[in-house]
């Protein structure tokens, strides 16, 4: 099988299906935890995110860095719904807190948070350094993600 790979192309991934990327939620304080990513599961895409991926990116770019990581409505940049308060990765994936905040589109994201209607993540990123893994015959098995250039979740 050939797989075409353009690394310059931004890129949306989500948590496999048997994942909920909600792990919790204050609606009095508009704090949702979660996860945007995890680790060492081979997605559709072929593409399987190791530990350590996004550490770069957390450091430069994230709440401590220079604060550019968002937190969107469905990948679309004109629609932030957030500010993360926190990202980093544990054993599970990208974990994170965001404060919703309190304008009104906003607001009605957090009700469907709390409703349960949104409850898994997703990720627009850029891929910096990947590894081919084959079975030992050149037969493509995945890509390993070993570092990505985070932009949002959403």
């Amino acid at each position: 099988m050939s797989v075409k790979r353009d690394n310059k192309n931004f890129e949306f991934r989500s948590l496999p299906n048997s994942y909920k990327g909600v792990k919790d939620m204050d609606t009095k304080s508009g704090i949702v935890t979660g996860y945007l990513a995890s680790f060492n599961t081979v997605d559709s895409y072929m593409d399987m995110i190791v530990p350590g991926a996004f550490k770069k990116t957390i450091a430069e770019r994230g709440p401590s860095g220079t604060n550019q990581i968002k937190h969107l409505l469905q990948h679309d940049c004109d629609d932030p719904i957030g500010a993360f308060q926190v990202l980093k990765e544990d054993k599970f994936g990208l974990y994170f807190e965001s404060k919703i905040s309190a304008i009104d589109d906003a607001q009605d994201v957090l009700t469907l948070y709390a409703e349960g209607i949104y409850n898994e993540h997703s990720i627009g990123y850029r891929t910096m350094e990947e590894e081919r893994v084959d079975d030992g015959n050149g037969n493509l098995l995945y890509f390993k993600l070993k570092d990505i250039k985070l932009w949002e979740g959403s």
